[in-house]
């Protein structure tokens, strides 16, 4: 396994990302019709301004319910990507090595994290526990018994 292979290799180039004004109801919308588990944020500038997960929205699940019985409810379909979202995202750049975005995500427990151009601060991709975990299962094969496609997609 090449352990400095740069993380614009494993990286996922096609990705989804929000504005901060999408309501908690289209986020919703897309985690479930696109089998999301987070999303950027880009700024109009197209730049990343935070990040909105699964667990972003637990958390605002429990506030609302929370709040519901204390008689101090907010509508949940109001808010918006900037009220719950992550604002200061931990960033991979895309010369990062494999086991320095491994190190990354074993110290901080993250699942996602989004890959920025460090020169434009541009989002260009996005890297997950997943993408690390089919790359390092792949490699950990020999030649012979290289995983099929259909293994990749049961992960």
């Amino acid at each position: 396994m090449n352990l400095h292979l740069p993380i614009r290799d494993l990286m996922n180039k096609r990705f989804v990302a929000i504005p901060p004004e999408t309501t908690v109801l289209e986020i919703e919308h897309l985690f479930v019709t696109q089998n999301l588990e987070h999303l950027p944020v880009m700024g109009s500038d197209g730049r990343l301004v935070g990040m909105v997960s699964k667990t972003d929205l637990k958390k605002l699940n429990q506030w609302v319910g929370f709040k519901a019985i204390t008689g101090h409810y907010r509508s949940l379909p109001s808010s918006r990507a900037a009220e719950i979202m992550t604002p200061d995202v931990i960033i991979i750049l895309p010369d990062d090595t494999f086991e320095h975005v491994c190190d990354v995500f074993i110290r901080r427990s993250f699942n996602a994290l989004p890959v920025v151009d460090p020169e434009s601060l541009r989002l260009v991709g996005t890297v997950s526990m997943i993408d690390l975990l089919k790359y390092a299962v792949a490699e950990s094969f020999d030649g012979r018994h290289k995983p099929t496609a259909d293994f990749y997609q049961s992960l």
